[in-house]
């Protein structure tokens, strides 16, 4: 990856659907060059899809919370596939750390949170314990890895 590579990446990842064009012009190249690198990231799997940004409080889903779970030895696999299941569930890390899983969930208020999303939660046997993080105000948050 060459230095026009990560300038393709950072203003793609701040506009997917900037026009190649538009793209050439601000890094001063051809848009065959810019159609030929982005191919290239593509083909190699640094570019795996493009997505739109959503405004997670404009459709409704006001709460975010990071849920820690610490679960029975040997389970990470089990657990891991019931919490992908469940549709509040955005990410799912499975740590070194004090808990053995950190995820996090967005729901519409404090009462889906605890009614649906914790309780689904509590049901999965192989989790010995949880404590629930709820987002007070999101100072930064960024997409993808830093370029």
């Amino acid at each position: 990856m060459d230095d026009l590579d990560r300038k393709l990446l950072v203003s793609l990842k701040e506009d997917a659907r900037k026009p190649f064009l538009k793209l050439a012009k601000e890094l001063n190249v051809s848009d065959a060059t810019v159609h030929k690198h982005v191919a290239a990231l593509e083909e190699s799997g640094v570019i795996t899809g493009y997505s739109a940004k959503l405004d997670a409080e404009k459709l409704g889903f006001g709460i975010t919370a990071f849920i820690e779970l610490r679960i029975k030895p040997g389970t990470a696999d089990i657990v891991g596939e019931k919490l992908a299941k469940i549709p509040r569930v955005l990410d799912i890390y499975e740590l070194h750390s004090h808990c053995d899983f950190l995820i996090r969930v967005q729901v519409r208020d404090i009462h889906e949170l605890r009614n649906e999303l914790v309780a689904r939660i509590t049901t999965i046997p192989e989790i010995v314990s949880k404590e629930t993080n709820v987002v007070l105000n999101t100072v930064k948050s960024v997409s993808g890895p830093p370029i």
